[in-house]
């Protein structure tokens, strides 16, 4: 029988119970424990062979403010084409922009797509735009759509051509993109032994109070014992502000 402390117990019948197999987030959630508590336990469970922590980077999109205004009101090219569509596929250039209502600065850049995507092309001498295919919606759009109903996503689980409208769409500036760190915890065979035999808890405290030493109780407490050895969090000391720095050089 294992010899572990409540907090680790918990974390790992709460590992057993997700199919052996979880991320930090779905651990948190399901135990109930704080997320320190639950990264130092399996920590400590690593220490002992009963879980391995598995680690992959990320990255995790989302709208910034200017794709955010395009989830509802529809890309610059796609406000176009609409406007195109109800003028019967012909019109002059100032007329769908009338009627797509778009700003100023937005103009070149729906022109420029409206083309690239072969949606219509622009008859310069006469100043007019024209229909040239069927305006299908694409995987940038369904992207922007995708973004705005789920704030987030992971790119890497997304499909091959919504990869690619990811790129595109950073390309654009419309998105947001940040890596993180994906930490998935997992039993070992140690682990799974463990959880079928049972385990036997460890009662610690992690300090000494005053109550323990006024009544006597210390001598029947076991304090929890720290590795010195373990690996620490970096510190980023402060510095100093550099108009701050040259006042005390000049001093």
């Amino acid at each position: 029988m294992v010899d572990l402390r409540e907090h680790e117990i918990k974390t790992l019948s709460t590992l057993a119970e997700l199919g052996g197999k979880a991320s930090a987030g779905e651990l948190i959630k399901q135990s109930g424990l704080p997320d320190a508590a639950v990264m130092r336990s399996a920590l400590t469970l690593k220490e002992k062979n009963l879980v391995q922590i598995n680690e992959k980077r990320q990255t995790v999109a989302r709208l910034n403010a200017e794709g955010n205004m395009y989830a509802k009101k529809g890309l610059p090219e796609r406000q176009m084409v609409n406007a195109l569509e109800t003028s019967c596929g012909h019109a002059p250039l100032t007329q769908i922009v009338e009627k797509s209502n778009l700003k100023k600065q937005f103009i070149p850049i729906g022109l420029g797509w409206i083309q690239r995507k072969k949606w219509a092309t622009l008859e310069s001498k006469a100043g007019t735009l024209k229909m040239k295919g069927k305006a299908d919606v694409g995987n940038d759009e369904e992207l922007i759509k995708l973004l705005d109903e789920e704030e987030e996503v992971v790119i890497e689980e997304l499909s091959p051509d919504l990869q690619d409208a990811f790129r595109l769409l950073k390309g654009r500036k419309l998105l947001e993109a940040e890596e993180k760190t994906q930490r998935e915890i997992e039993l070992t065979k140690a682990g799974k032994a463990a959880v079928r035999k049972g385990f036997k808890t460890t009662l610690e405290v992690t300090q000494l109070t005053p109550e323990l030493i006024i009544t006597g109780k210390w001598r029947d407490t076991t304090l929890q014992k720290y590795n010195i050895e373990a690996a620490v969090a970096k510190t980023w000391p402060g510095k100093k502000h550099p108009y701050v720095r040259f006042l005390s050089e000049v001093i």
